[in-house]
């Protein structure tokens, strides 16, 4: 974090539209409600942590596709920021709780699905991101090398194909 507090001064351009976007959303939120609003949030991590860690407690992994949606088409003439901005919206709702509980996570390409590509995240318990690479690592060695788009692959079957 302090790297990139030390970075975004120098190198702001070349964040991505959609990094610009969330800095900015979140200072104006801070501005505009001060810090009732983080202080609120911060309140709800130990009730999602426990929620995690309960079900956790039955499994060794929890997995769950990366994004909630399709992967978006991009444009024909490349991406235009007010498009990634609106793409962007709700694609961490399965990413984001991990940044604050700390369980350790991981996305992997689990293969294609109307010839766009899926990703399949692997979590486990907090302090056990071994157990999150060998599962990651084993689906790998049996489902991957997912070929580009409008290739096909020659390896088996992903899951999210079927």
């Amino acid at each position: 974090m302090a790297h990139f507090a030390r970075q975004r001064l120098i190198e702001a351009d070349q964040f991505s539209s959609t990094v610009k976007a969330t800095a900015l959303g979140g200072h104006y939120g801070l501005r505009k409600l001060g810090g009732a609003c983080y202080a609120k949030a911060r309140n709800l991590v130990p009730h999602v942590r426990a929620a995690y860690d309960d079900a956790l407690a039955h499994y060794d992994v929890l997995v769950m596709p990366t994004v909630p949606d399709t992967a978006d088409l991009l444009p024909a003439g490349g991406p235009q920021d007010v498009t990634l901005l609106a793409n962007a919206h709700g694609k961490a709702i399965n990413t984001a709780p991990m940044d604050i509980t700390g369980h350790p996570a991981i996305s992997v390409p689990a293969g294609l699905l109307d010839d766009l590509p899926v990703g399949m995240m692997i979590m486990g318990k907090r302090f056990d991101d071994a157990t999150v690479l060998r599962v990651a690592h084993a689906f790998e060695q049996l489902y991957g090398g997912f070929p580009m788009p409008g290739r096909r692959s020659r390896r088996a079957e992903s899951p999210a194909s079927r």
